[in-house]
């Protein structure tokens, strides 16, 4: 009873006294931002919920889905070679997964997954995905990992060897050797973000995303 009450609340937060900071927030944020042209690729949803605050077109494929952290550093390592290829459909299930999802799942050279999460069909999907990838500005490129979905100490090592200028490791935890690193203390106690640290724009305490987008950290 005390969760659903709580996610009750939450919700009328957000269709109320949130909604109206968003709009005051995101005016601000479209007033101060002086970089254009520039691509986020990012390991879920926060491209997207980036671009919508910020009022930009997409110029990236990384929408309303997610990647698997290994298979996103993957990406990374050679990002314009994958978007070159075709990303298909996976019929079996994924390898991180032992179960069926309700959501399409792509695939590029049968080793980097695309979770489609918000996505009706694959052909929605793969539409999307081929129409913004070519959008891309390999010269303009910001980068965001979060914590979750098999976000190992390893894989975060990777993420943050990587030859990214701009690349951002949003954790609850802290690394003290991981440069890259936003800790998001208040997620302590949780071990790991979650979905409303990307709704409810967590991140925001802890980062100033206009300034990182104008380069001025």
């Amino acid at each position: 009873m005390k969760c659903v009450l709580t996610k009750i609340i939450k919700r009328i937060y957000i269709t109320t006294i949130y909604k109206l900071y968003r709009i005051v927030t995101n005016y601000y944020y479209r007033k101060r931002l002086k970089n254009r042209n520039f691509s986020i690729i990012s390991s879920n949803c926060l491209a997207g919920v980036m671009y919508h605050d910020l009022g930009h077109e997409f110029l990236s494929p990384t929408i309303n889905l997610f990647i698997h952290a290994p298979c996103f550093v993957k990406m990374l390592k050679n990002l314009e070679f994958y978007m070159s290829l075709d990303v298909i459909e996976l019929k079996s299930n994924s390898k991180y997964l032992n179960h069926k999802v309700n959501y399409p799942i792509g695939v590029i050279n049968n080793e980097i997954e695309i979770h489609f999460l918000h996505y009706n069909t694959f052909e929605e999907a793969r539409s999307k995905w081929n129409a913004r990838k070519k959008r891309i500005n390999y010269s303009n490129l910001f980068v965001t990992l979060t914590d979750q979905d098999a976000c190992t100490p390893e894989v975060i090592q990777e993420f943050d060897n990587l030859k990214i200028k701009n690349k951002v490791f949003f954790s609850a935890q802290f690394y003290p050797n991981v440069q890259s690193l936003i800790w998001c203390k208040n997620y302590s106690k949780k071990g790991r973000l979650d979905a409303y640290f990307t709704e409810l724009r967590g991140y925001e305490k802890y980062f100033n995303l206009v300034k990182w987008l104008n380069n001025e950290n």
